[in-house]
């Protein structure tokens, strides 16, 4: 076999493993794109969830407070939430720390 016989099977053989190379980096792009598409799916439903959240806790907060600053009020107690939650380390719902 001669010289340029043994430089055409090695470059046969680099491109060949080269080609491989090439599919497989290609094979593993498309798990990735795929995982991404999966992870904007998710991330669009907590965004909604937290939208919802967010509009419900909009919706009640006042008519909370005003119930809980007249059990405070009736109760003669003048800090409910470090009372009730004092354990918790927090305010609760942005009452009396």
């Amino acid at each position: 076999m001669s010289n340029i016989e043994e430089l055409e099977l090695k470059m046969d053989k680099q491109y060949t493993d080269l080609n491989k190379q090439y599919t497989d980096i290609l094979s593993k792009l498309e798990k990735i794109e795929e995982k991404l598409d999966n992870i904007n799916k998710e991330t669009n439903r907590m965004e909604h969830h937290i939208d919802f959240v967010e509009n419900l806790y909009d919706n009640i907060k006042y008519p909370f407070h005003f119930i809980m600053n007249k059990v405070s009020n009736v109760s003669n107690v003048s800090n409910v939430s470090n009372v009730t939650y004092k354990k918790f380390g927090y305010s609760y719902l942005g009452l009396k720390k």
